[in-house]
């Protein structure tokens, strides 16, 4: 049995036919995206069960780095 792949951003975008940092936005809300275009991007994330990848999740005010204070 082939094991179904994660839906993705680019997936969304590709169906779409708009860039992945605009499905990004749409997802989180942002304010400059058009609220017809996030209830498009919305609709269709949850259409095809799309989940966040967590792990490759970083938040932008954080740079991945951390230190250790000795």
């Amino acid at each position: 049995m082939m094991k179904k792949s994660r839906t993705t951003l680019k997936d969304i975008a590709n169906q779409l036919n708009i860039s992945i940092s605009t499905v990004s936005r749409s997802l989180n809300d942002h304010p400059n995206i058009n609220p017809e275009t996030k209830k498009k991007v919305k609709d269709l994330a949850k259409k095809l069960d799309y989940h966040p990848n967590l792990f490759a999740f970083t938040p932008s005010n954080q740079s991945g780095l951390f230190s250790i204070k000795l």
